[in-house]
């Protein structure tokens, strides 16, 4: 019944589309995808979806929360922070993770704006400055994340801290 709905909706798109290649392109990639997820989910996890978020987002080290990690963030906006970024881990959910983007304090003089957080993090013994950019922050695929990339020990701002800032920023 499902295969129906997508094939006729893949229909109605054909007849939409001008050219052939691209469309042969974009149902190659959809379907090769739809396949790879339902086998994943039919044969490797016995229709169980907890099961496959379990699996499936596994990562050879742990994510945890309150930890500094290195994410691709890959290509985006010009506005938006892209590329690759160090990254406050505020939560790990279901093979994701809610990351506040870190970038490095530029301008002592200037004053914080409404979306920044400065914090401290410790890097090979030396207390290094940082800011939150809680305009930036973002759920992501806990697979984005650079496992291979050394990070700093630990983080001096105290969390409570951190959870009050992103609370008070999201006027929760």
């Amino acid at each position: 019944m499902e295969n129906e709905k997508l094939n006729n909706a893949l229909e109605r798109f054909k007849q939409c589309n001008q050219k052939e290649t691209s469309y042969s392109a974009f149902i190659s990639s959809l379907t090769k995808m739809i396949d790879a997820n339902v086998f994943y989910l039919k044969a490797i996890c016995n229709n169980d979806p907890d099961v496959y978020y379990d699996r499936y987002f596994r990562t050879s080290k742990p994510v945890k929360a309150h930890t500094v990690v290195y994410i691709d963030f890959s290509i985006g906006f010009p506005k938006e922070l892209r590329y690759g970024h160090w990254a406050y881990v505020y939560k790990v959910m279901n093979g994701k993770a809610l990351v506040i983007p870190l970038v490095s304090i530029k301008n002592f003089r200037r004053k914080l704006r409404e979306q920044e957080l400065e914090i401290v993090v410790v890097n090979r013994g030396m207390l290094t400055p940082s800011m939150m950019r809680l305009d930036e922050m973002r759920w992501i695929d806990i697979q984005r994340i650079d496992l291979e990339k050394e990070v700093p020990e630990r983080i001096q701002t105290p969390v409570e801290v951190i959870k009050e800032k992103v609370k008070e920023f999201l006027k929760l």
